[in-house]
């Protein structure tokens, strides 16, 4: 608790000190809303439930990131023109949702940030990728590539929206209930 308010009031000094120099100084206020948690038993159990099994998360993330990363390689070798972000919808003069100036997959690093954007806020890869045709009636070499777009977007559905997912919210959700069942042995113990 006293390091809490420590941090609170140096922040609260910080902010008030560089105000005049540091156009963002007043962010630093933004550490009076950690005192909710503080405040609430229910958030601070909340908040213990993802740092008690923090290993498990960050290398559940990491394997996440792997993942990413594997599905940026394979869209930059197999479909770089097919990835791209959309042109932002326009209303009264101002972008409605945020854009990259259609960014088009031209490296393995583009192509992995056009993943982990459109993957993690549309959580389907497809989104991100332009239509291609149905063509299996040619014999040309992409005769079969409509198939290809479709199991990878497959795959990425599978193993990172839905598994993936999953096993992260499900660390939580355990963590949480085994902190409950915890606390309640505790306050039984202590009746006793």
């Amino acid at each position: 608790a006293l390091i809490g308010q420590t941090v609170i009031t140096l922040s609260a000094a910080l902010a008030l000190t560089l105000q005049a120099q540091v156009p963002a100084a007043p962010l630093f206020m933004l550490t009076h809303l950690f005192e909710v948690l503080n405040q609430s038993p229910v958030l601070r159990n909340v908040i213990r439930s993802i740092t008690y099994r923090g290993d498990a998360l960050v290398q559940t993330g990491v394997l996440a990131l792997i993942l990413y990363y594997l599905f940026g390689v394979v869209g930059f070798v197999v479909f770089p023109e097919l990835f791209q972000f959309e042109a932002p919808d326009i209303a009264g003069g101002q972008p409605i949702q945020p854009s990259n100036n259609n960014a088009r997959c031209t490296s393995i690093w583009k192509c992995t940030l056009i993943v982990f954007d459109i993957g993690l806020r549309k959580q389907d890869i497809g989104e991100g990728m332009a239509n291609l045709p149905w063509r299996l009636d040619s014999d040309g070499p992409d005769r079969y590539r409509i198939l290809y777009r479709m199991l990878y977007t497959f795959l990425f559905f599978v193993m990172v929206t839905t598994i993936l997912m999953n096993i992260i919210f499900g660390i939580i959700i355990d963590t949480f209930a085994e902190l409950r069942e915890k606390n309640k042995q505790t306050a039984e113990t202590m009746r006793g």
